[in-house]
C-alpha cells in the first residue's frame, strides 16, 4: 500500500514553532494570526516597537516585523535582534509597504532574511516562512 502525504495530513512537527509579529495594522495581524495558527504555528502579536522590545525574544523561531513600525522603529527592533547573540541567527522577515529599491537594500542590510511587500499573498508568506524555518532547522 502506498502512503501519499498531502499538506492536509503531513506529519506533526516535533515542536510547534513560535512566530513573533510586530505590525501596527490590526486587520493584517488578525489575518496573519488566523492563517499561521491554522498551519500549527504559535503566534505573538505586538502593535508597537515599545511592546515588541519588551518581549522575551529567546522563545521565538521567526520574526516578522513591519519596517515602518512606529515611524521606522521596526529597524530598531531588527537591530536589537541581530546584535543579540541569542537571536542573531533567528530568521527575520520585514513585511512592509516601503517598496523602493533603497528601502529593500536597507532592510536586508539591517539583517532581514527576507523582505515582503504589502499587500502580499498569504500563501506566499506561508511559503517563505516554511522555507526559512526549514533552512534554520537544517542548521541546528
Amino acid at each position: 500500500m502506498f502512503n501519499f502525504r498531502t499538506s492536509k495530513n503531513k506529519p506533526a512537527k516535533s515542536r510547534s514553532q513560535k512566530i513573533f509579529i510586530a505590525d501596527e495594522d490590526p486587520l493584517l495581524c488578525e489575518l496573519m494570526l488566523y492563517n499561521l495558527e491554522s498551519e500549527g504555528y504559535h503566534v505573538s502579536i505586538f502593535h508597537d516597537a515599545d511592546s515588541a522590545l519588551d518581549a522575551d525574544f529567546t522563545q521565538y523561531d521567526l520574526f516578522i516585523i513591519d519596517l515602518t513600525l512606529d515611524e521606522m522603529s521596526g529597524i530598531k527592533v531588527a537591530q536589537y535582534l541581530k546584535q543579540n547573540r541569542i537571536t542573531s541567527s533567528v530568521p527575520l522577515i520585514f513585511c512592509t509597504s516601503r517598496d523602493n529599491e533603497e528601502d529593500v537594500i536597507k532592510g536586508l542590510d539591517y539583517g532581514a532574511d527576507d523582505y515582503i511587500l504589502k499587500p502580499f499573498s498569504m500563501k506566499e508568506l506561508l511559503g517563505r516562512i516554511a522555507l526559512l524555518l526549514h533552512i534554520n532547522d537544517d542548521e541546528e
